[in-house]
C-alpha cells in the first residue's frame, strides 16, 4: 500500500507537486475552489481529512497560509511532518511554529523551479530546506529522500534564504517587470538588448503576485527598490557633475 501525502492547494505548483509525488505515493488533495478539476491520480478530500495525513504540504499562496494554519490547528495530525513551498521562509516558519501543535515537525522548503522548467522531471533541479522544528534525524532523512529523487538540496537558515532571495529573485522580478514597461514592443540586434528581453521574459513567466509577496513578507527586500533608485540616480548625477 502506498504512503499517503496531504496537499493543501492545487494551483499550478500544487499540480506539479502532485504529478511528481503520485509516482511514489497516494496524493490526497484539498483546494478551496469548489469546482476543482483534479487529475485521476489524486484523491480529493476535505481540508480536515487532508491534514490527518502523516506528511502534509501547504502549497497555498503566502498571503493565505496563516489563515489556513489557524483553521487546521486543532484538526491536524499531531505527529505530522509539515512543509510549505513559499518563496519566503522566515515568516511562514514563524507562523507554523505559532499555530501548529508543538509535536508537529516543521520544515520550510523553496523549490527553485516551477511548472514550466520541471514539467517533465525535477532531476537536477534545486530546492532549499530550512529547519523550523524538527529532529536532526528526521531532517536528515528528508534531505536524503529528496536527493534520491534527483533534487539538489540546499540547506540554509530562513534568514540566509530570505536575504539570498531578496538579492536574486526579488531583484530579477523587480527589474524585469520595470524593464517591461520601458522596452515592450522594441527590438534591437545588440546582445545587451537581447539579455534585457530575456530578463523581461523570465519575470513575466511568474505571477506578478510573486513580486508583491516577496516585497510584503521578505524583510530583506523592503529597502531594495529605494537602494536601486538611489544607485541609478547617483550615476546620473555623477555624469551631470563632470
Amino acid at each position: 500500500m502506498k504512503a499517503e501525502i496531504g496537499l493543501v492547494g492545487y494551483g499550478r505548483f500544487g499540480r506539479l507537486i502532485a504529478r511528481h509525488l503520485a509516482k511514489r505515493c497516494t496524493v490526497c488533495v484539498h483546494d478551496r475552489r469548489k469546482n476543482l478539476r483534479a487529475e485521476r491520480f489524486v484523491k480529493v478530500m476535505s481540508l480536515d481529512e487532508v491534514v490527518q495525513r502523516q506528511v502534509i504540504v501547504f502549497a497555498v499562496p503566502i498571503g493565505e497560509l496563516r489563515s489556513v494554519l489557524k483553521r487546521v490547528r486543532t484538526k491536524i495530525n499531531p505527529d505530522a511532518l509539515v512543509l510549505d513551498v513559499c518563496s519566503v521562509k522566515v515568516e511562514p516558519l514563524r507562523w507554523m511554529r505559532e499555530h501548529l501543535p508543538p509535536t508537529v515537525a516543521i520544515v520550510g522548503t523553496h523549490p527553485l523551479f516551477g511548472p514550466s522548467s520541471a514539467a517533465q522531471s525535477v532531476r537536477g533541479k534545486s530546492i532549499v530546506l530550512s529547519k523550523g522544528r524538527i529532529s536532526h534525524q528526521k531532517f536528515t532523512s528528508l534531505r536524503t529522500l529528496l536527493r534520491r529523487s534527483g533534487l539538489k538540496v540546499l540547506a540554509m537558515t530562513p534568514e540566509d534564504h530570505d536575504r539570498w532571495m531578496a538579492r536574486t529573485l526579488f531583484v530579477t522580478q523587480y527589474l524585469g517587470r520595470g524593464v517591461r514597461y520601458v522596452i515592450s514592443g522594441q527590438d534591437s540586434p545588440t546582445t545587451a538588448f537581447f539579455h534585457l528581453q530575456r530578463l523581461m521574459e523570465i519575470a513575466a513567466a511568474d505571477s506578478p503576485q510573486l513580486l508583491l509577496d516577496m516585497y510584503r513578507y521578505n524583510s530583506f527586500a523592503k529597502d531594495l527598490p529605494q537602494q536601486l533608485d538611489k544607485e541609478l540616480s547617483s550615476i546620473l548625477n555623477f555624469r551631470r557633475n563632470r
